[in-house]
């Protein structure tokens, strides 16, 4: 056994072995440095479109709240007609 580990093929495997395992580490961190990116830019799309929606909802009450004034605005001037 001690005479496989010594020979010239058995270290070419190694080698090969260990080059191979290095190029799929460096593929796998490119792959999860691509995903953590996506994942970043989903992110800040999900805080958009939560600010969006909480600017929404708040336009929404200010306009109800605008219609409101302008009927009560409207009542009064009636009333005193």
């Amino acid at each position: 056994m001690s005479k496989i580990k010594n020979t010239p093929e058995f270290q070419k495997m190694i080698d090969d072995q260990e080059l191979s395992a290095s190029f799929h580490y460096q593929e796998t961190e490119a792959e999860r440095d691509a995903l953590m990116k996506e994942l970043a830019k989903l992110q800040a799309l999900e805080q958009v479109r939560t600010a969006y929606d909480k600017a929404v909802r708040e336009l929404d009450i200010a306009m109800n709240n605008y219609s409101d004034a302008v009927t009560n605005l409207h009542r009064v001037i009636d009333e005193k007609e």
